[in-house]
């Protein structure tokens, strides 16, 4: 991600696996799945011309990202992934997260 144009939002989201097992992180709305490696470090980095942030779901290690945004992902510092495309807009006070939990989409269904 190059600097933030002065009408664009960013936020970002940092995790250290500190387990003795690898980890699978996926970034909705995406889907995209991320292994993070033992004692090793997550970094998402989002963008919108919206303003939000990254929800977090540390029940099933799953990143949200907001209405608008696009995201990428490095893992010890190395891009790993980057979004094709910006999530659509949504009404406002709607989270993705939420408007995927409406349309019958629960964190189970990737199961």
């Amino acid at each position: 991600m190059s600097e933030l144009k002065p009408e664009e939002f960013g936020d970002v989201f940092e995790f250290t696996n500190k387990s003795d097992d690898l980890l699978m992180i996926v970034i909705e709305p995406w889907i995209a799945e991320i292994s993070v490696p033992r004692n090793s470090n997550i970094r998402v980095q989002g963008w919108s011309e919206q303003p939000g942030t990254f929800e977090w779901d540390s029940d099933d290690a799953i990143i949200w990202g907001w209405p608008g945004s696009s995201a990428r992902a490095l893992v010890n510092g190395k891009q790993v992934w980057q979004s094709e495309f910006a999530f659509p807009p949504l009404p406002e006070g709607m989270s993705v997260r939420s408007f995927f939990q409406i349309v019958g989409f629960s964190e189970g269904d990737a199961e």
